[in-house]
């Protein structure tokens, strides 16, 4: 509840506003720097209850990334050509 009233009330800070795309970018690279640093050097990642759940992290933030890079994109591309080409008439029958 408090990390809720906290976001809500930085949200409304002119200086994030105008910069939140880049903080929310740099999200992505703090997660893979945290995810390499934690798997890589991390001692207690090796037992194997850690180790899936971080395995599950990573799958889950490709997966993510994909939807949204890919094919949010690609879809958003398709659905304007597919508007863009076909006439008023079509549309009505």
């Amino acid at each position: 509840m408090l990390v809720t009233v906290t976001t809500a009330k930085l949200r409304m800070n002119p200086y994030l506003i105008r910069y939140w795309r880049y903080i929310h970018y740099a999200n992505y690279l703090i997660f893979i720097l945290v995810y390499l640093h934690s798997t890589h050097i991390g001692s207690e990642v090796g037992l194997q209850p850690l180790r899936t759940l971080y395995d599950f992290f990573g799958i889950t933030f490709l997966a993510a990334i994909t939807y949204k890079w890919v094919y949010k994109r690609l879809w958003g591309k398709i659905k304007s050509t597919i508007q863009s080409t076909s006439s008023p008439e079509q549309n009505r029958n």
